[in-house]
């Protein structure tokens, strides 16, 4: 990856998809063309917080975020709109996606909608090149500083609790955009050993594809999410761990229902989605 970005034929993506206004949309592009252009990714423990936001299309806010206090750790979220299979099921009745979780709630905030808009015309920009080196560097950078256990001090220095933000989970919301991509999330996971990875995903000709030439990130969970509601998982004998919903049969069933929506609370600390021995996780529907 060691290279300066100067000279580059940038292609246009396409962000057909896209629910911000024009102008955003213009911007977001003009600022990577601007940082993809200008950043020396060489060292990436040198490049600020600010840059490194922008070579994901940030201009202001996080590329990865941990306001989900419901979840550990951070995640990194696209717009579920940009979604290839999920668009398609959201059409078909009873399946999960017919009543998509991240086309409804808080997901509906405007501020909400353009901040995983700009992670996915990020994501756009680097697929229309062909080329996710970029990203990669700027992602795994901001997970490096990011995902860490931080000891919590109180006035006097003594430590009084640890918190663990070494669990990362990518697409709360939004889904793989093509083979490039996964590639792309995989190399995330390995220049982040010490980073638990987790990802659901419905693109599973995509997974297939990138499974020929390739293997997942021992630190990477890949979960294959059903697409209909109450049906049994398939893995399309790729061996990947997969997911359901209300599928009674599940040996394991996620507990954050019983404790507020939450993976840690009364009940458990729960990190089933993360673990790849786990070989189905069945949610309830919400």
């Amino acid at each position: 990856f060691g290279v300066t970005m100067n000279c580059v034929t940038l292609t246009k993506p396409d962000i057909s998809q896209s629910r911000c206004s024009n102008a955003i949309n213009h911007m977001t592009l003009l600022r990577l063309q601007k940082y993809y252009k200008s950043t020396d990714v060489s060292q990436p423990e040198k490049i600020s917080l600010k840059v490194l936001n922008a070579l994901l299309g940030k201009n202001s806010g996080h590329g990865i975020s941990n306001r989900n206090t419901k979840m550990p750790g951070y995640v990194f979220s696209a717009s579920a709109f940009f979604c290839k299979t999920g668009s398609k099921l959201h059409k078909v009745k009873g399946s999960i996606c017919s009543e998509c979780y991240a086309l409804n709630g808080n997901y509906r905030f405007p501020t909400v909608i353009q901040g995983l808009t700009v992670n996915s015309i990020g994501i756009a920009f680097y697929e229309a090149m062909q080329d996710f080196s970029v990203w990669t560097i700027a992602l795994s950078e901001l997970i490096r500083r990011k995902c860490i256990v931080k000891e919590i001090k109180d006035e006097n220095g003594n430590i009084i609790a640890i918190e663990d933000n070494t669990w990362f989970r990518f697409h709360d919301s939004g889904d793989i955009q093509s083979v490039l991509h996964l590639e792309a999330i995989n190399q995330v996971a390995l220049l982040n050993p010490s980073v638990k990875f987790w990802i659901p995903t419905r693109e599973f000709k995509m997974v297939q594809e990138f499974l020929i030439n390739n293997s997942f990130a021992d630190n990477l969970t890949v979960r294959l999410s059903a697409h209909m509601v109450g049906k049994k998982p398939i893995d399309f004998n790729t061996g990947l761990p997969t997911s359901t919903v209300d599928f009674k049969d599940s040996e394991h069933h996620c507990i954050a229902p019983q404790q507020g929506g939450a993976c840690d609370g009364h009940l458990a600390s729960c990190r089933n989605c993360w673990d790849s021995n786990i070989s189905n996780v069945n949610y309830k529907k919400h």
